[in-house]
């Protein structure tokens, strides 16, 4: 399979396709989380998806007042997680509202944790924000704007016929 088709049917749940590191990234953060809870106050785990502007959606590991929280288990030390995720924790900031981004790492092997605040910067914000928007207007002159902005398997279908990718 080829990337964009791959993702496809990961997004519509038609491949089984999970890393081992996604599988143990999945496995550990309930178990991170649940240590985040016990070092820092007023910050819950969360599954929900959060919307701060029309289209503009994030999905924190974790939800506080003032924060978010993103959970991440690697074997890379947690300044190079933190330049490698930037855009998305940047990204989470915005959608949340809030001024700050707890980045807590846990390494794969030896299972230490490590934790780094990462602070709200408005100028790449500004340009994420640019970069999509900018991506939602061609999405939306290519294939229209869909009825219900959160129809994303029927978006990715759309994508897929018009790629023909389709199955």
């Amino acid at each position: 399979l080829v990337g964009s088709e791959m993702c496809i049917r990961v997004r519509q749940n038609e491949s089984d396709f999970v890393s081992d590191a996604m599988a143990e990234g999945v496995r550990r953060e309930p178990v991170i989380a649940s240590w985040v809870r016990e070092e820092f106050e007023d910050v819950e785990p969360s599954d929900t998806l959060f919307q701060s502007a029309e289209r503009h959606y994030a999905t924190p590991d974790m939800v506080g007042s003032e924060c978010v929280v993103e959970i991440k288990v690697s074997s890379a030390p947690i300044e190079v997680l933190e330049k490698r995720y930037f855009d998305q924790l940047q990204w989470q900031i915005y959608v949340m509202g809030v001024s700050r981004c707890l980045l807590v790492a846990e390494h794969r092997t030896s299972q230490v944790r490590s934790t780094l605040w990462v602070e709200r910067n408005e100028e790449r914000i500004g340009a994420l924000i640019l970069a999509a928007n900018r991506f939602l207007d061609i999405l939306d002159s290519t294939y229209g704007v869909p009825e219900d902005s959160l129809d994303f398997a029927a978006l990715f279908s759309l994508t897929a016929e018009a790629d023909g990718l389709q199955h």
